[in-house]
């Protein structure tokens, strides 16, 4: 068993604060059947319609690209697409 990183007491209402480190970020939450060990694993939320993208490692190297292409100034206006 590994000692805790940090221990914090939750409020009247049962919350319980991260810190300013954690402001804005997503958590998945997860509690275990016995006792009551709490994780929190830093995630990201995306819309349905959009998960192919974050789900092909191709297309996540494809958009990488575009953006190291990007700032290096290599672009092309849409009427150059034609």
């Amino acid at each position: 068993m590994s000692l805790p990183l940090k221990t914090s007491r939750a409020d009247a209402k049962g919350r319980i604060t991260l810190g300013p480190e954690e402001a804005g970020h997503e958590f998945a939450i997860t509690r275990e059947e016995k006792g009551f060990r709490l994780e929190l694993v830093r995630t990201m939320v995306y819309p349905a319609d959009e998960a192919w993208i974050w789900e092909d490692a191709e297309v996540i190297e494809q958009l990488k690209q575009g953006i190291i292409e990007s700032r290096q100034g290599k672009v092309a206006s849409l009427d150059e697409l034609d």
